[in-house]
């Protein structure tokens, strides 16, 4: 009899410890991967109007399209200085947005900028970026395949097989990344930026900018086709933009979504790290 209670004590058990490592779900956004970027819909608090946003770890704030906002009839604020790839501009200030995805709250501070530009590459309007403001005390986990983007109580360590140190430099996340054997560098996390990987040759320069920095891009360059190594990670026959000058100070590049989606990518801020799992 004991030894019988003990063995369904075990089962119990082991059904206990299985249930909870899959746990871990807190929340869960509908995402598309199109046109190179990963959409989701924002409600704005009061308005029938849904947005189009776009995921952009590599956005030091949020930002709501300029004519979005108008739009809206938000208040427009000061100005400030916006750094983006190779080229400056400004934008203004919004104090006041309230708005959730699938019930999730969105920051209240942004950016109000003119998006135009970029809209007219995609297959629709970008009326705003989530950025990486969203990500911060967050576990967050962007599965390309499955189009979720779930937030997590713990980090699925054990499924990963690149686990990388990630800190933040100017206002984003960034992660040693290596590029055609030379030693590696760090480069954004940048799910606003639809290419493979954008590297700054020579090296990740000091000159400073002033002014939040938004690395949302599909600018095409020359390129090159090569080896990538992401930890213990080696990506043969990538393809990688060239550029000769820096993009934001202290960077080397960056690691965009046609790369990222290749695997299950958790952005853990808390642990400072980033975990790729193959799909």
């Amino acid at each position: 009899m004991l030894s019988r209670l003990f063995l369904c004590s075990l089962a119990a058990l082991g059904l206990l410890v299985s249930s909870q490592a899959q746990a871990g779900v807190v929340a869960e956004i509908p995402v598309e991967y199109s046109s190179g970027y990963l959409w989701l819909k924002v409600q704005p608090a009061g308005q029938r109007e849904t947005l189009n946003f776009i995921l952009d770890s590599g956005a030091a704030s949020s930002v709501l399209d300029l004519n979005a906002a108008r739009r809206l009839a938000l208040r427009l604020g000061g100005r400030v200085p916006v750094q983006g790839v190779h080229s400056r501009t400004t934008a203004h200030y919004i104090e006041r947005f309230n708005a959730q995805a699938s019930g999730i709250t969105l920051p209240k501070s942004l950016l109000a900028l003119d998006l135009s530009m970029v809209s007219r590459t995609c297959d629709r309007p970008i009326d705003g970026l989530l950025g990486a403001d969203f990500f911060h005390g967050r576990i967050v986990q962007i599965d390309f395949a499955a189009g979720k983007l779930r937030i997590l109580d713990r980090a699925p360590v054990s499924e990963c097989c690149a686990v990388l140190p990630m800190k933040q430099r100017n206002g984003t996340f960034c992660v040693p990344v290596g590029v055609a054997g030379n030693p590696s560098r760090w480069m954004r996390v940048d799910t606003g930026c639809d290419s493979t990987l954008e590297w700054v040759i020579n090296g990740a320069g000091d000159r400073r900018h002033a002014g939040t920095s938004i690395g949302l891009t599909n600018t095409r360059t020359r390129s090159l086709i090569t080896d990538v190594q992401l930890g213990s990670h080696t990506l043969p026959g990538v393809k990688a933009g060239i550029h000769d000058q820096q993009m934001f100070p202290g960077e080397a590049g960056l690691l965009g979504n046609a790369l990222l989606a290749r695997f299950c990518v958790t952005i853990d801020t808390p642990g400072g790290r980033l975990l790729l799992a193959s799909k």
